[in-house]
């Protein structure tokens, strides 16, 4: 039994040349696809979201409504995951990672999130995406 190792070293390559194709296509398009909706997302926020006496609505617990937040919550660990692969890997790490950290329900969820959109450079670009859209700007209690 012996092995052509140079025939095998080619396979290889190409196959690892054809992954890191299929890897920067998707990276790519989930990039376009988040610059797409991202302000969409922003602007359909309350405008008292990051605020202090923000009451979020209640929500129904119906068997539809659990199978929805299931799904939600295992596509943003998968879009981590991916966000993590991708920061080493062809693609848009961090803003995947992120987008996986909305979708996830975790304890601390909000004071991390009203942390993030409290910094100047973060809520001047909420706000400027819904002033741009003819949406007024967040409230923020200081």
């Amino acid at each position: 039994m012996s092995f052509d190792l140079p025939a095998l070293w080619s396979q290889l390559q190409g196959r690892l040349a054809a992954a890191a194709g299929g890897m920067l296509a998707l990276g790519l398009l989930s990039l376009a696809v988040t610059i797409l909706m991202l302000p969409t997302f922003i602007t359909r926020l309350p405008i008292d979201y990051f605020a202090d006496d923000h009451v979020a609505a209640a929500t129904p617990r119906t068997l539809p409504h659990l199978a929805l937040r299931i799904l939600k919550n295992a596509v943003g660990v998968v879009l981590v995951v991916a966000g993590v692969l991708m920061i080493v890997l062809p693609g848009q790490g961090l803003l995947t990672i992120l987008v996986g950290l909305v979708l996830v329900e975790f304890p601390g969820k909000r004071r991390l999130e009203r942390a993030v959109a409290r910094r100047p450079a973060v809520r001047a670009f909420l706000d400027g995406v819904r002033l741009r859209r003819g949406v007024a700007a967040l409230r923020f209690d200081t």
